[in-house]
């Protein structure tokens, strides 16, 4: 009867072993799919950021482009004030100069 009973409790201790490996394999398997969704949210955050990072870049040349255009405009102003100055010296000169 024990040599039964032994190989009961080994049928039983095998079936143990096996249910514990299923429940862990089970739970390996669920943990590994967690991480790859991790990671594919991760990489979906990762393109995110980098296409605003471009469009940050493609913004700062506009700018950038921008600040030269008022740069040169604004020393174009300064050029004609000048002109317009010594015009109206040279004016106010011949306008003195005719009332003498």
């Amino acid at each position: 009867r024990s040599a039964v009973e032994a190989v009961s409790a080994e049928r039983d201790l095998a079936r143990e072993k096996a249910r514990c490996a299923n429940a862990s394999s089970v739970e390996l398997s669920r943990r590994v799919d967690e991480l790859l969704e991790t990671n594919r949210l991760q990489q979906a955050e990762t393109g995110r950021l980098l296409q605003q990072a471009k469009d940050h870049e493609a913004a700062a040349g506009e700018l950038r482009q921008s600040q030269q255009l008022l740069a040169s405009e604004a020393h174009n102003r300064e050029r004609d004030l000048q002109q317009l100055q010594q015009k109206l010296e040279v004016l106010t000169n011949l306008h003195t100069e005719t009332l003498r």
